[in-house]
C-alpha cells in the first residue's frame, strides 16, 4: 500500500535551486501582500461597494487562497529537504486546487457577465445616462453657457439650440424649465 509520495520537480532539477526558491518565496509574498491589500481597500472603502468591486474581492480572496495551497509546501519541503507528501496531503492539495480553480474560472465568467451587463444591459455599477439624455444634458449645459453645442454626429437633435449671439437670452425663460422637465 502506497503511504506517500516522493515529490521531484523543478527546484530539485535546476541549476541554482536557492535562487529558485527565493524568487517563489518572493512572488508569494507579494501575491499574499497585494490581494490582502485590496481585500482591505475594497473593504474599509465605503464607495467600493458595488457589484464589480465585490466580485473584484471574491477574486482576490480566491487568488490569496489558491497560490496558499501548494506553493508554501513546496518552498518548505524544499528548505527542509524533505521531498515527500502523504497520500492524504496530496488529495486534499489536488482537491483544493482543482475546487479553487474552478470557482475562480467560474467568478471570472460572472465578472464578464456583469461587465458585459454595465456596458449593454440593465446591471451597472454606477448610474449611466442613456447617450440620448446625455446629449439633453450637454445641451442643456450649453444652452446655460449661451455657447454654440459641439455636434457629435449629423443629426439635428444633437444640438437644437443655436444662439448666434453667445450673449442672446433665450426669448422665452421657461426654455431651461421644459430642458428640465425633458431630461427628468
Amino acid at each position: 500500500m502506497v503511504s506517500g509520495f516522493i515529490l521531484v520537480g523543478i527546484l530539485d532539477d535546476s541549476g541554482s535551486p536557492e535562487l529558485l526558491c527565493g524568487t517563489f518565496t518572493a512572488l508569494y509574498m507579494l501575491a499574499m501582500a497585494s490581494n490582502g491589500l485590496l481585500l482591505l481597500v475594497i473593504t474599509k472603502d465605503v464607495r467600493l461597494h458595488m457589484p464589480m468591486y465585490l466580485l473584484l474581492w471574491q477574486l482576490s480572496l480566491m487568488d490569496l487562497l489558491l497560490t496558499s495551497v501548494i506553493t508554501p509546501k513546496a518552498v518548505v519541503d524544499f528548505l527542509l529537504k524533505d521531498n515527500t507528501i502523504s497520500f492524504g496531503g496530496c488529495a486534499l492539495q489536488m482537491f483544493l486546487e482543482l475546487t479553487l480553480g474552478g470557482a475562480e474560472d467560474l467568478l471570472l465568467a460572472f465578472m464578464a457577465y456583469d461587465r458585459q451587463q454595465q456596458k449593454h444591459g440593465n446591471l451597472s455599477a454606477t448610474p449611466k445616462n442613456s447617450q440620448k439624455t446625455d446629449r439633453k444634458i450637454e445641451q442643456l449645459v450649453h444652452f446655460i453657457q449661451g455657447d454654440e453645442p459641439t455636434v457629435s454626429s449629423n443629426s439635428p437633435q444633437d444640438s437644437q439650440y443655436r444662439p448666434s449671439d453667445p450673449t442672446a437670452v433665450p426669448d422665452n425663460i421657461y426654455q431651461i424649465d421644459e430642458c428640465l422637465q425633458k431630461i427628468i
